[in-house]
Parts: structure tokens; C-alpha cells; sequence
């Protein structure tokens, strides 16, 4: 293809968290199409590494591509106190100065990519040809978005609508903007869409991910709450595949005192193709996050979502915005958290209908391959 892309980003590597692995399978298949690709990170964690086998050792690729870290002589990831505040001012210096070192030293790509407000504002500032892609919104991030996309060479993408809508970019930009969701990763899964799914003598539920979410709970008690039932734990399991350890740990021994253990496991951290085989094997795919955090509520896309969709699993979810604004979500079973009989009556909805939610070109075109044909197209061809 003869196309290059700087992919510049806030982000240490490598890492477990979704946001990490959604980067580098996203940088993966751009690869794969053709598009040279240079990654740039800071070195603000110890374990930040930027030699390219330990991160295919890690996220489990075999592609090649360019990565380095970036000094970060900064106090976010190094000092214990005022996080919020040690994060904005490092990752505003950090932005500039990478910038800059980028500029400089650098050949110019035909096109910069971000997942950082701040370099995108900096690199916009210069007329560079940069996309940021928007995960989530701050008022600041709005503001300095704002500010960027009226640049000739900015573009935005952004993972729903309800984003975009928030962000109340000017109608005059519209064409700059593009809707792209997260996606599944292939690779990580062994059987084919169409072969059929084995039915298990109990409905399987999971929940894949972290146990926490920005430090606080995800509600999985409320969940694990419901198998006292005798209707409920004698038709469905529940399995929670996530760490930390020391958090599943701790949920593991809950489950254990109230000798749940029958219906409820708890398996902890587990690598990529080990979760996903899990998935591939279970019924129904579980979307929880108490309220309280504006992301969740609002503006997530969640990348077990497309998971839960290649796998042939039903999903059901609390009833957050961010959850109505998916793909496809008019085919999910919403749930109120704080109502066990809501909860409940949507396990029951969920094995109602076994035919799977979509067909073999609608799950097709969610793949991350397909998701890197699209950003391709709209970063140099449109």
C-alpha cells in the first residue's frame, strides 16, 4: 500500500487493560492490509517496553512494526498523590514535548493517529493530517477536539454517535467526522461462525473483563447475588473470568462461605485465546457497571461486546445509554441492576429465542479486520 502511520499515544505498553489491547490489535491489522506503521509511547511505567517481541509475546501477534518509548521525565505513574492532577499536567507536557521530538527527528507520515487529546491538539496546531479517535469525553477534551477538528488536515473518529453528539461539533465538519465501533479480533477465535454451537446442559453466563472499573465495583455481587435462587442456580452457571487476582481472589472466597461454588466460579486473570474460549463455549454474554461514572453510562463501546457477538452468545445489560447505542442493541436484553426480578427475567428472556442474534456477514463486518479497512479508507482516501 505504500502508506505510513504514526500512531501516537498516551497509553504504556505493554499492559492488560481493553484500551491497550483494542491499540495494538487495531495497529495489527493495519499492518496486515499493507500500511506501515510506527508506534510511540512514553516510558512512564517500568514495565513500559518497546521491544517489539515482548509486546507480540504479550498481545499474542506475530506482525512486525516499529515501536518506541518516548522519555517521560514526568510525575504521572511515578508519585502516589494528586493522580488526576499529576495526569493532566504530564500528559499535556509529554504531548508537546513527543510532538515536537516527532517533528523533528521524523520522517513526516501521510498520516498521524491518536488516542491522545493532547497531541492531536498540538499536532493540529502545526497542519499536520491527524486523527484522533474518541473513546470517551471530558469537558476539556471537548474543548480542545473543538478546537482541532477546524484544522484542514484533522479528522476524528469516534466509537458511537452519542459521542459525536456530545461533542456538538458545527454541521461545517460533518465530513470530517467518522463513526467507527470497536470490533473482535479473529484470530482468538477457533471455531467458525457457521459451525454450530454446543449446547451446554446448564446455560452458561460469563462475564469477561476487569473486576473493577476505575477503582470502584462492577456490580457482579448484584449477579452473583441471584444464584440463592434454586430456579436459577439449577439452570444456569456463572462464570467471571478477570482480575486482579487479589479482587477475584476476594470474590472467589464470597462465593465459596456462601457455597455458591456449584454454580458461580471465579477463574481469574486469563490470556486472550483462553477468555475467548470460554466465551466460544458459553450462552449468554453479560454489559454491567454500577452507576456513578459518567463513561460507563454514557459512553462505552465495550470490546467484549463484539466478542460476545462473534462467539454466537445473547447479551444481556444494565440499562445504560451507552449500552442502547451499540450496534445491533435493539437485540439486547436490558436489565435494571438494582432489580433482582429484572435481572432475573432477563436470564429467562435470553434462552427464549436460541437462534443467534446475527448472521454470518452482519458478524463479518464487526471485525477488527473489517474495522481497519474502514479507518484506512477514511484517514487517506477520504
Amino acid at each position: 500500500m505504500n502508506k505510513t502511520i504514526h500512531y501516537i499515544t498516551y497509553q504504556t505498553f505493554p499492559a492488560n487493560t481493553a484500551n491497550s489491547i483494542q491499540s495494538i490489535s487495531n495497529i495489527k491489522y493495519l499492518v496486515r492490509k499493507g500500511v506501515n506503521v510506527k508506534l510511540f509511547f512514553p516510558k512512564r511505567e517500568k514495565q513500559s517496553n518497546d521491544d517489539i517481541s515482548v509486546l507480540q509475546n504479550h498481545y499474542d501477534f506475530k506482525e512486525e512494526f516499529h515501536a518506541e518509548c518516548l522519555e517521560h521525565k514526568l510525575p504521572f505513574g511515578k508519585v502516589k498523590y494528586f493522580n488526576k492532577l499529576s495526569y493532566l499536567y504530564s500528559h499535556l507536557v509529554w504531548s508537546r514535548r513527543a510532538v515536537k521530538k516527532l517533528l523533528r527527528k521524523h520522517t513526516t507520515p501521510d498520516v498521524f493517529f491518536t488516542r491522545s487529546d493532547w497531541v492531536y491538539y498540538f499536532l493540529s496546531l502545526r497542519n499536520q493530517h491527524v486523527v484522533f479517535e474518541c473513546h470517551q469525553l471530558t469537558y476539556l477534551r471537548k474543548l480542545l477536539v473543538n478546537k482541532s477538528i477546524k484544522k484542514d488536515k484533522s479528522k476524528l473518529i469516534c466509537l458511537n454517535q452519542a459521542i459525536a453528539n456530545d461533542l456538538m461539533i458545527p454541521e461545517l465538519y460533518a465530513s470530517k467526522i467518522k463513526i467507527v465501533p470497536n470490533g473482535y479480533d479473529e484470530d482468538f477465535f477457533e471455531s467458525d461462525y457457521s459451525k454450530e454451537k454446543k449446547s451446554n446442559k446448564k446455560k452458561r453466563v460469563v462475564f469477561v473483563g476487569n473486576l473493577k472499573r476505575f477503582g470502584k465495583s462492577r456490580g457482579l455481587n448484584n449477579i452473583v447475588d441471584i444464584y440463592e435462587s434454586e430456579s436459577i442456580h439449577e439452570r444456569f452457571e456463572l462464570i467471571i473470568v478477570g482480575g486482579p487476582n487479589k479482587v477475584a481472589k476476594e470474590l472467589k472466597d464470597e462465593i465459596e462461605n456462601r457455597k455458591l461454588e456449584n454454580s458461580v466460579s471465579v477463574v481469574g486473570q486469563q490470556n486472550r485465546r483462553d477468555a475467548l474460549n470460554i466465551v466460544e463455549n458459553s450462552d449468554i454474554g453479560v454489559l454491567i457497571n454500577e452507576k456513578g461514572n459518567k463513561h460507563s453510562e454514557l459512553y462505552t463501546s465495550p470490546l467484549k461486546y463484539y466478542e460476545y457477538l462473534r462467539g454466537k452468545l445473547k447479551v444481556i445489560a444494565v440499562d445504560f445509554p451507552s449500552h442502547r447505542s451499540l450496534m445491533f442493541s435493539d437485540k439486547i436484553i436490558f436489565f435494571n441492576l438494582e432489580s433482582r426480578e429484572s435481572l432475573i427475567n432477563a436470564l429467562e428472556l435470553s434462552i427464549k429465542n436460541e437462534t443467534p442474534f446475527l448472521e454470518e456477514d452482519e458478524i463479518r463486518k464487526l471485525s477488527l479486520e473489517a474495522r481497519a479497512t474502514t479507518i484506512i479508507n477514511f484517514c487517506f482516501f477520504q
